[in-house]
């Protein structure tokens, strides 16, 4: 699980494809270990990443839709 306010974190970023989920108090987020990297924009795209990976570079999160 992740904390929903968290930045800069692949699974609460809108270009994840992991399997994930908000909880029903929507604090958190639910989140599936692996997932792909959709962000073209990102140096880890088309990659697997862990949910929690951290993206170094400025500007290439973006907040997920849902949260």
């Amino acid at each position: 699980m992740l904390n929903a306010k968290t930045e800069s974190i692949c699974g609460t970023c809108q270009f994840w494809g992991g399997m994930r989920k908000l909880s029903d108090d929507k604090g958190k987020v639910i989140v599936q270990s692996m997932g792909w990297c959709n962000n073209p924009r990102s140096l880890n795209y088309g990659k697997l990443t862990m949910a929690d990976h951290e993206m170094k570079r400025a500007g290439i999160w973006r907040k997920w839709p849902v949260l």
